[in-house]
């Protein structure tokens, strides 16, 4: 799982050193966001990832079911609205040092450790798949889409 996190933060790090200085204002299709903010996001997202699955495990998860990750991921979103390219850059860095140490720190066992969400129980492995892997690789395939049709 950590080389699965590791090989998407990559995947969009590479896709943000390829952006040429204009397309960090370009925004990404649907999404009506920059091309910064939406990797500032991204990189926010994987800070919020590596300070909570430490506490998930044997805890509940309460505070990312539903209508709070919503909240939560709209309060990241706008924070990153200002913020250069540059910055999602080294913050994407810095979030992979962290998470590299927090999933190289679990043991055997906290993967399937079962954490509540809302309604629905998940596990910690499935928690960070969604929030370590696809969604970065959701946001870098929109970046690069973006990047794409600018041309």
């Amino acid at each position: 799982m950590a080389r699965d996190v590791d090989r998407a933060i990559a995947q969009l790090d590479e896709v943000l050193a390829a952006c040429p200085p204009p397309t960090a204002g370009l925004r990404c299709g649907r999404d009506s966001r920059t091309v910064s903010a939406v990797a500032n996001h991204v990189a926010d997202w994987l800070q919020v990832l590596a300070e909570s699955v430490p506490n998930q495990i044997g805890a509940e998860m309460s505070q990312f079911h539903g209508e709070v990750a919503d909240e939560l991921d709209a309060a990241l979103a706008k924070s990153a609205a200002g913020r250069s390219l540059e910055e999602a850059r080294l913050s994407l860095r810095r979030s992979r040092e962290r998470l590299d140490v927090v999933l190289g720190a679990l043991q055997e066992g906290d993967i399937e450790a079962t954490v509540q969400s809302g309604d629905r129980a998940v596990d910690v492995g499935t928690f960070i798949r969604r929030w370590g892997c696809d969604h970065v690789v959701e946001h870098a395939a929109a970046i690069r889409a973006a990047l794409l049709a600018r041309r």
